[in-house]
This record gives structure tokens, C-alpha cells and sequence, in this order.
């Protein structure tokens, strides 16, 4: 990080400067106040752009010209369209830098806690409960959010012995979804509650299986015999 100094000179495009925290010397091309960019060319011919806050934090004073200087951009200028032609396949004489400085610093460990702290958010999220679902079969408890989030899938813990087909029709369609939980105890608990009332339901089945009273045939109807016949007296 720099350090702010006495001296603060405001850049002139054209002018000559030495960084004497770096030193190296360079001169301002151009400043666009809009912006508040200032492109600057190293004696070495890279380039760079920064913006008004860093250079007034740039420990600088005013150079002269190196000797034997050329601007190639200036060069270029007084080329006709044969050299320029004869350019076109060479690489460009200028390399642009990039300043690191304490913004760019800040903002990126800022970007990192925010993703960080995203991701961590997400991990918690995905695996900070439980929930009852069927696992094939069989009624299980896993770790997790139903369906997962992003890229937290969910995690088996334990499967019961209750089949889904022994699992009361009022809990089938909610089991399906899957039943979330706060903890694994309560998890268990409601497996165990389940399992309860599958037990009761068999059973409430088998009693009435057996307690059925058997099926009797109805009496026999006694046959009607016809009276005797009635005779006259003799007269």
C-alpha cells in the first residue's frame, strides 16, 4: 500500500515524472478528467492507466526526458502507408500494465469474503437438518434438504425396517415429499411414531379378522301335514 506524500503534482500530459517509490521514470499521455483516468508510458515503452485517487498517492517528482527518447507511437505517425503496411505483422510495441493497488486489493478480498460467506451459507443451509423420505422401499432419515440445494445433495443416515407399503395412506403422499426434521432424534421420532401407528393399524386389521362371528345357516322350516278328512254321520 502507499503512503501519502508532500508532494502532489497534478499530471500534465506531456511531463515527465519519477516514481521514487518504484524508480522508474514515466510520462503522462493523457488525462480524462470525466473519468478521472490517467494514461502514462514508461521509459521502457509499457503503458498504463490509473485513476486520480492512486496518482495522488504516487510519491513523484518531475523528471526530465530520458535521453535519446522516442515515443513510437509519435514515430509512427511519420511513417508512410508502405512501412505501415510492413508493420501490420509485428507485435505491438507497447505493453499495458496494471497498477495493483490498495483499492483493487480491498475490493478483491471483499469479492472472496462475500463468495466465501455465500458458499458458506449455502453449505450450512443444505446440510443443517433432516428430514423422513423413502429410500427405495423403505422409510429412511437422511441429511439434508428434500431434492438438495444447488449443489448440496442429501445424504443417507439410516434406513428402518418399515416398508412403504405397511406406511398409513395419510402419510404416504407427506413421507414422498419428505418430512423435515430439526434434528436426528426428531427424525427417529417420527419414524418411531410412524412405525406406532403401521403396528396399530395391523392390528386393529387382525382382530377384526378373527372376532368375525361364523356365518350360520337359517332353520329348517317344519313340513305342513294337511288335516284329515272330515266325514258325515249316517243318517
Amino acid at each position: 500500500m502507499r503512503c501519502y506524500v508532500g508532494r502532489d503534482y497534478d499530471p500534465i500530459p506531456g511531463q515527465w515524472y519519477e516514481d521514487l517509490e518504484d524508480n522508474e521514470i514515466f510520462q503522462v499521455l493523457s488525462v480524462d478528467p470525466d473519468e478521472e483516468i490517467v494514461e502514462i508510458i514508461y521509459e521502457n515503452g509499457d503503458t498504463e492507466e490509473i485513476d486520480l485517487d492512486t496518482w495522488h498517492e504516487l510519491d513523484l517528482e518531475q523528471a526530465e526526458e530520458p535521453e535519446g527518447w522516442s515515443n513510437d507511437d509519435e514515430d509512427d505517425e511519420d511513417l508512410d502507408d508502405d512501412d505501415l503496411d510492413d508493420d501490420e505483422d509485428r507485435p505491438p510495441r507497447h505493453r499495458k500494465r496494471r497498477r495493483v493497488t490498495w483499492r483493487v486489493v480491498l475490493f478483491t478480498v471483499l469479492l472472496l469474503v462475500v463468495v466465501g460467506g455465500a458458499v458458506a451459507t449455502i453449505h450450512w443451509y443444505g446440510t443443517s437438518a433432516y428430514y423422513v423420505g423413502f429410500d427405495g422401499d423403505r422409510v429412511a432419515i437422511f441429511k439434508g434438504r428434500p431434492g438438495g440445494v444447488l449443489w448440496v445433495d442429501p445424504e443417507l443416515v439410516e434406513r428402518s425396517d418399515l416398508e412403504r407399503d405397511r406406511v398409513p395412506r395419510s402419510r404416504v403422499a407427506d413421507i414422498e415429499a419428505g418430512i423435515e426434521q430439526s434434528s436426528l432424534s426428531d427424525a427417529r421420532r417420527y419414524v418411531a411414531n410412524v412405525t406406532e401407528q403401521a403396528d396399530e393399524l395391523e392390528q386393529r386389521r387382525a382382530a377384526t379378522t378373527t372376532t368375525a362371528p361364523p356365518t350360520t345357516a337359517p332353520p329348517a322350516t317344519a313340513p305342513t301335514t294337511a288335516p284329515p278328512p272330515t266325514t258325515a254321520p249316517p243318517g
